[in-house]
C-alpha cells in the first residue's frame, strides 16, 4: 500500500506528499482489526462474527478516523501541481502542468570566499561554477532558485561583506530567512595539476545541517556540476521517477562547452553587477561572444549591457 501510494499517488500523479504518512498511520491504527480478524477466523472451517469484533472492529475504525482527521484535517492534500494557462513561441495558448508556489523548495546559491593575505576574496573560478549551477538547478520546476550575483548584491548593501574574515554561516542563514528561502548551497571550484576540482556543499537554513557534500575532479567541470545537479535533488527528497522523466539539459547545452568564453562572460558579469563598469562588462562580453558565438546567455547579456549603458552614460 505504501508503495502503490508513494510511486503512484505522489510521485506519478503528483498527490500531496502527507498521503505517504496518512497510509502510514492508517496501517498502524488498523492493526487491531487485523488481529481480531486473524484470532477468530484463522482456523479451518466456516466462522461467525462474535460479539467482541462486532464491537472492537467498530470502535477501531472510528477511532482511526477520528486520529486521521484530527491529524490531517486542515491540511492541503491536493496535487502539488496546478495547471496554468500559457503563450507558447508561437502565441497559441496551451495548458502547462507547474508546481503550486508553496511547494517549491526555496534555495540561495552563494559564492564561496577564500581567505588571503590580501583579504577575502571571491575566485573567478567560484563565480563560474556558481553561476553555472544557478542555471542548471533553474530547470527542476519544484525548486525557486536565488542566482548568487543577487545574493552578493544583498550582502553588501545591507554591510555584511567583510574584508577579513569569510561570511559565516549563521549570518547566511538569517539572509535565506529574510528572503524565505529554506536552502542555501555553496559551490567552490579550483584548477590544479591540469584537473578542474568542484566541490559542493548543500546546507538546511533552518537548522544549518549539511545535507549533501560533494567533490568530484575532472579535466572539465561541466558533467560534474551535472551529476551535481542530480545529487542535489536526491537530498532535497524529489522522486527519482520525476528526475528521471523531468526535462534536464546538460548544463553545457545551457551555457557554453567552451572554459575561456566561460570565463570572460564571468567578467563580465562581475563587471557589470558588482563593478557596475559597463565598459569594462562590455569588452568581456564581446569576447565571451568572439569565442562563442553561439553562446545564447552572453548574447543576452550584451543586449542588456548595452542598454544599460546608454542610460548610464
Amino acid at each position: 500500500m505504501l508503495e502503490f501510494v508513494s510511486s503512484f499517488l505522489v510521485d506519478r500523479f503528483y498527490m500531496s506528499e502527507q498521503w505517504i504518512s496518512i497510509s502510514f498511520v492508517l496501517l498502524i491504527s488498523l492493526i487491531p482489526s487485523v488481529l481480531m480478524v486473524a484470532w477468530f477466523h484463522g482456523r479451518p472451517g466456516p466462522d461467525t462474527w462474535n460479539k467482541i469484533e462486532k464491537i472492537g472492529i467498530p470502535i477501531n475504525l472510528a477511532i482511526t478516523v477520528a486520529l486521521l482527521l484530527g491529524i490531517y484535517g486542515g491540511k492541503d492534500l491536493n496535487a502539488r501541481t496546478e495547471e496554468m494557462r500559457v503563450l507558447n513561441e508561437r502565441g497559441e495558448a496551451v495548458i502547462k502542468t507547474v508546481p503550486k508556489s508553496e511547494y517549491k523548495k526555496g534555495i540561495a546559491i552563494v559564492f564561496n570566499q577564500s581567505s588571503t593575505d590580501t583579504g577575502i576574496v571571491i575566485n573567478a573560478l567560484d563565480m563560474v561554477v556558481a553561476e553555472m549551477l544557478y542555471h542548471d538547478l533553474r530547470q527542476e520546476l519544484f525548486f525557486s532558485v536565488q542566482d548568487p550575483w543577487n545574493q552578493q548584491i544583498r550582502f553588501r548593501q545591507e554591510g555584511s561583506e567583510s574584508d577579513d574574515q569569510v561570511m559565516p554561516l549563521t549570518l547566511i542563514r538569517e539572509h535565506c530567512k529574510q528572503q524565505f528561502l529554506s536552502y542555501f548551497i555553496i559551490p567552490s571550484l579550483t584548477f590544479s595539476n591540469d584537473m578542474y576540482h568542484l566541490k559542493i556543499r548543500l546546507y538546511d537554513a533552518d537548522r544549518l545541517h549539511l545535507l549533501l557534500e560533494y567533490e568530484s575532479s575532472s579535466e572539465l567541470p561541466f558533467s560534474p556540476i551535472d551529476l551535481a545537479t542530480r545529487k542535489i535533488k536526491t537530498a532535497l527528497k524529489i522522486s527519482e521517477k520525476h528526475i528521471d522523466e523531468s526535462t534536464d539539459l546538460p548544463v553545457a547545452e545551457l551555457m557554453t562547452a567552451d572554459m575561456e568564453a566561460l570565463m570572460a562572460y564571468i567578467k563580465a558579469m562581475e563587471a557589470h553587477l558588482l563593478l557596475h563598469d559597463y565598459a569594462l562588462a562590455t569588452t568581456h562580453i564581446n569576447n565571451a561572444l568572439e569565442v562563442d558565438a553561439y553562446f545564447a546567455q552572453a548574447m543576452l547579456r550584451q543586449v542588456l549591457i548595452y542598454m544599460l549603458s546608454l542610460i548610464h552614460i
